[in-house]
Protein backbone atom coordinates (compact mmCIF):
# COMPACT_ATOMS: atom_id res chain seq x y z
CA UNK A 1 0.00 0.00 0.00
CA UNK A 2 3.00 2.32 0.39
CA UNK A 3 2.57 4.71 -2.54
CA UNK A 4 3.60 8.25 -3.40
CA UNK A 5 1.40 10.20 -5.80
CA UNK A 6 2.60 13.31 -7.64
CA UNK A 7 0.43 15.84 -9.45
CA UNK A 8 1.76 18.78 -11.52
CA UNK A 9 -0.59 21.77 -11.77
CA UNK A 10 -0.61 24.77 -14.08
CA UNK A 11 -1.07 28.34 -12.86
CA UNK A 12 -4.17 28.98 -14.93
CA UNK A 13 -7.57 28.22 -13.51
CA UNK A 14 -10.14 26.31 -15.52
CA UNK A 15 -13.36 27.80 -14.17
CA UNK A 16 -15.53 25.01 -15.52
CA UNK A 17 -13.39 22.36 -13.80
CA UNK A 18 -13.41 24.24 -10.52
CA UNK A 19 -17.17 24.64 -10.68
CA UNK A 20 -17.60 20.93 -11.41
CA UNK A 21 -15.24 19.72 -8.71
CA UNK A 22 -16.04 21.95 -5.74
CA UNK A 23 -19.19 19.96 -4.80
CA UNK A 24 -16.99 16.93 -4.07
CA UNK A 25 -15.64 18.60 -0.93
CA UNK A 26 -17.48 19.95 2.09
CA UNK A 27 -19.06 23.39 2.11
CA UNK A 28 -16.54 24.44 4.74
CA UNK A 29 -13.69 23.43 2.43
CA UNK A 30 -15.36 25.13 -0.53
CA UNK A 31 -15.48 28.42 1.35
CA UNK A 32 -11.83 28.09 2.31
CA UNK A 33 -10.85 27.45 -1.31
CA UNK A 34 -12.83 30.44 -2.56
CA UNK A 35 -11.03 32.74 -0.13
CA UNK A 36 -7.65 32.11 -1.73
CA UNK A 37 -6.46 35.09 -3.73
CA UNK A 38 -4.51 33.24 -6.41
CA UNK A 39 -5.76 30.60 -8.84
CA UNK A 40 -2.89 28.21 -8.14
CA UNK A 41 -3.61 28.22 -4.39
CA UNK A 42 -7.24 27.31 -5.04
CA UNK A 43 -6.13 24.46 -7.26
CA UNK A 44 -3.51 23.15 -4.83
CA UNK A 45 -6.05 23.05 -2.01
CA UNK A 46 -8.83 21.46 -4.06
CA UNK A 47 -6.86 18.89 -6.03
CA UNK A 48 -4.83 17.67 -3.05
CA UNK A 49 -8.03 16.89 -1.16
CA UNK A 50 -9.64 15.31 -4.22
CA UNK A 51 -6.65 12.98 -4.55
CA UNK A 52 -7.03 11.82 -0.96
CA UNK A 53 -10.79 11.40 -1.34
CA UNK A 54 -10.40 9.28 -4.47
CA UNK A 55 -7.70 7.10 -2.91
CA UNK A 56 -9.55 6.73 0.41
CA UNK A 57 -12.87 5.94 -1.25
CA UNK A 58 -11.30 3.23 -3.40
CA UNK A 59 -9.06 1.81 -0.66
CA UNK A 60 -11.57 1.81 2.19
CA UNK A 61 -14.53 1.11 -0.09
CA UNK A 62 -16.60 3.87 1.45
CA UNK A 63 -18.67 6.62 -0.19
CA UNK A 64 -17.34 10.14 -0.41
CA UNK A 65 -19.94 11.41 2.04
CA UNK A 66 -18.46 9.14 4.74
CA UNK A 67 -14.95 10.59 4.39
CA UNK A 68 -14.63 12.98 7.30
CA UNK A 69 -11.33 14.74 7.87
CA UNK A 70 -10.10 15.33 11.39
CA UNK A 71 -6.80 16.05 13.06
CA UNK A 72 -4.65 14.80 15.92
CA UNK A 73 -3.54 16.72 18.98
CA UNK A 74 -0.90 18.64 17.04
CA UNK A 75 -2.96 19.05 13.88
CA UNK A 76 -1.86 16.01 11.89
CA UNK A 77 -4.64 15.20 9.40
CA UNK A 78 -6.55 11.93 9.54
CA UNK A 79 -9.78 10.35 8.36
CA UNK A 80 -12.17 9.89 11.25
CA UNK A 81 -13.10 6.30 12.04
CA UNK A 82 -10.33 4.80 9.91
CA UNK A 83 -7.09 4.66 11.92
CA UNK A 84 -5.76 2.08 9.45
CA UNK A 85 -5.59 4.68 6.66
CA UNK A 86 -2.41 6.76 6.91
CA UNK A 87 -1.72 9.65 4.56
CA UNK A 88 0.12 12.93 4.36
CA UNK A 89 -0.13 15.81 1.90
CA UNK A 90 2.48 18.31 0.83
CA UNK A 91 2.35 20.90 -1.89
CA UNK A 92 4.59 23.59 -3.21
CA UNK A 93 3.97 25.88 -6.16
CA UNK A 94 2.59 23.87 -9.10
CA UNK A 95 3.05 20.46 -7.45
CA UNK A 96 1.10 18.21 -5.09
CA UNK A 97 2.45 15.15 -3.29
CA UNK A 98 0.30 12.61 -1.44
CA UNK A 99 1.95 9.78 0.52
CA UNK A 100 -0.06 6.71 1.54
CA UNK A 101 1.52 4.21 3.95
CA UNK A 102 0.78 1.20 6.13
CA UNK A 103 1.69 3.23 9.23
CA UNK A 104 2.29 6.80 10.32
CA UNK A 105 3.81 8.87 7.52
CA UNK A 106 5.12 12.38 6.91
CA UNK A 107 5.89 13.93 3.52
CA UNK A 108 7.33 17.11 2.08
CA UNK A 109 8.09 18.38 -1.41
CA UNK A 110 9.95 21.54 -2.44
CA UNK A 111 11.08 23.09 -5.69
CA UNK A 112 14.87 23.25 -5.87
CA UNK A 113 16.03 26.87 -5.88
CA UNK A 114 19.09 28.55 -4.40
CA UNK A 115 20.40 27.34 -1.06
CA UNK A 116 19.26 29.66 1.73
CA UNK A 117 22.25 29.76 4.04
CA UNK A 118 20.57 32.12 6.50
CA UNK A 119 17.81 29.59 7.09
CA UNK A 120 20.35 26.78 7.33
CA UNK A 121 22.35 28.65 9.95
CA UNK A 122 19.25 29.35 12.01
CA UNK A 123 17.41 26.02 11.77
CA UNK A 124 19.91 23.30 10.83
CA UNK A 125 22.42 21.48 13.01
CA UNK A 126 26.14 22.13 12.56
CA UNK A 127 26.56 18.75 10.83
CA UNK A 128 23.71 19.50 8.42
CA UNK A 129 25.25 22.86 7.56
CA UNK A 130 28.57 21.15 6.88
CA UNK A 131 26.81 18.62 4.65
CA UNK A 132 25.38 21.44 2.50
CA UNK A 133 28.61 23.41 2.01
CA UNK A 134 30.70 20.29 1.32
CA UNK A 135 29.29 20.33 -2.21
CA UNK A 136 29.63 23.65 -4.06
CA UNK A 137 27.70 22.55 -7.15
CA UNK A 138 25.13 20.53 -5.23
CA UNK A 139 24.60 22.91 -2.31
CA UNK A 140 21.09 23.92 -3.41
CA UNK A 141 19.91 20.34 -3.78
CA UNK A 142 21.47 19.38 -0.46
CA UNK A 143 19.78 22.32 1.27
CA UNK A 144 16.35 21.20 0.07
CA UNK A 145 17.20 17.58 0.81
CA UNK A 146 17.81 18.48 4.45
CA UNK A 147 14.78 20.78 4.56
CA UNK A 148 12.34 18.21 3.17
CA UNK A 149 13.72 15.48 5.42
CA UNK A 150 13.23 17.67 8.48
CA UNK A 151 9.68 18.59 7.45
CA UNK A 152 8.81 14.96 6.70
CA UNK A 153 10.13 13.83 10.08
CA UNK A 154 8.15 16.50 11.97
CA UNK A 155 4.99 15.61 10.04
CA UNK A 156 5.59 11.91 10.70
CA UNK A 157 5.66 12.64 14.43
CA UNK A 158 2.49 14.68 14.01
CA UNK A 159 3.96 17.75 15.67
CA UNK A 160 4.48 19.93 12.62
CA UNK A 161 7.11 22.59 13.18
CA UNK A 162 6.48 22.76 16.93
CA UNK A 163 9.60 20.61 17.24
CA UNK A 164 12.69 22.87 16.96
CA UNK A 165 14.40 21.96 13.70
CA UNK A 166 17.92 22.28 15.07
CA UNK A 167 17.35 19.66 17.78
CA UNK A 168 17.66 16.65 15.47
CA UNK A 169 19.99 15.67 12.62
CA UNK A 170 18.59 14.12 9.43
CA UNK A 171 22.04 13.32 8.01
CA UNK A 172 22.87 10.79 10.74
CA UNK A 173 22.30 7.02 10.43
CA UNK A 174 19.42 6.87 12.93
CA UNK A 175 16.99 9.04 10.98
CA UNK A 176 18.41 8.20 7.55
CA UNK A 177 17.04 4.67 7.97
CA UNK A 178 13.53 6.10 8.37
CA UNK A 179 13.48 8.67 5.57
CA UNK A 180 13.36 8.19 1.81
CA UNK A 181 14.38 11.12 -0.42
CA UNK A 182 14.14 11.44 -4.18
CA UNK A 183 13.83 13.80 -7.13
CA UNK A 184 10.82 14.47 -9.31
CA UNK A 185 11.74 16.82 -12.12
CA UNK A 186 12.79 20.14 -10.60
CA UNK A 187 11.47 19.12 -7.19
CA UNK A 188 12.95 17.18 -4.30
CA UNK A 189 10.80 15.17 -1.90
CA UNK A 190 11.15 13.19 1.31
CA UNK A 191 8.94 10.66 3.10
CA UNK A 192 9.37 9.52 6.69
CA UNK A 193 7.79 6.22 7.70
CA UNK A 194 9.51 3.99 10.22
CA UNK A 195 8.70 0.62 8.71
CA UNK A 196 10.73 -2.53 8.00
CA UNK A 197 9.90 -2.20 4.29
CA UNK A 198 10.56 1.35 3.17
CA UNK A 199 9.77 0.72 -0.49
CA UNK A 200 7.30 3.17 -2.01
CA UNK A 201 5.67 2.78 -5.38
CA UNK A 202 5.46 6.07 -7.31
CA UNK A 203 2.58 7.26 -9.47
CA UNK A 204 2.33 10.52 -11.39
CA UNK A 205 -1.19 11.69 -12.05
CA UNK A 206 -2.33 14.45 -14.36
CA UNK A 207 -4.90 17.11 -13.62
CA UNK A 208 -7.22 15.48 -16.14
CA UNK A 209 -6.86 12.08 -14.43
CA UNK A 210 -7.81 13.52 -11.05
CA UNK A 211 -10.83 15.22 -12.58
CA UNK A 212 -11.97 12.04 -14.34
CA UNK A 213 -11.47 9.87 -11.26
CA UNK A 214 -13.37 12.32 -9.08
CA UNK A 215 -16.22 12.56 -11.56
CA UNK A 216 -16.45 8.79 -11.96
CA UNK A 217 -15.56 7.09 -8.68
CA UNK A 218 -16.93 9.77 -6.35
CA UNK A 219 -20.06 10.51 -8.36
CA UNK A 220 -21.23 6.93 -7.79
CA UNK A 221 -22.32 7.96 -4.33
CA UNK A 222 -25.24 10.21 -5.29
CA UNK A 223 -23.25 13.40 -5.25
CA UNK A 224 -26.16 15.68 -6.03
CA UNK A 225 -28.01 14.70 -2.87
CA UNK A 226 -24.93 14.43 -0.68
CA UNK A 227 -24.83 16.09 2.70
CA UNK A 228 -21.29 16.25 4.02
CA UNK A 229 -20.55 15.62 7.64
CA UNK A 230 -18.32 18.29 9.07
CA UNK A 231 -15.75 17.82 11.78
CA UNK A 232 -14.99 21.14 13.40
Amino acid sequence: MNTIYFLPLSDSEENNSLHQLLPFVSEKKQEKIKRFRFDIDRKLSLYSELMVRVIASQTLKIPNREIVFGSGEWGKPKIEGHPEFHYNISHTRNAVMVAIADGSVGADIEKIKEAEYGIAKRFFTAREQEYIVESDEGAAERFYEVWTRKEAYCKYLGKGLSLPLNTFDVTGPLLCASIVTGNWGEYIWSVCARQPDMHFAVQEWTQGQVERMALSSLRKYELKNMTFREND
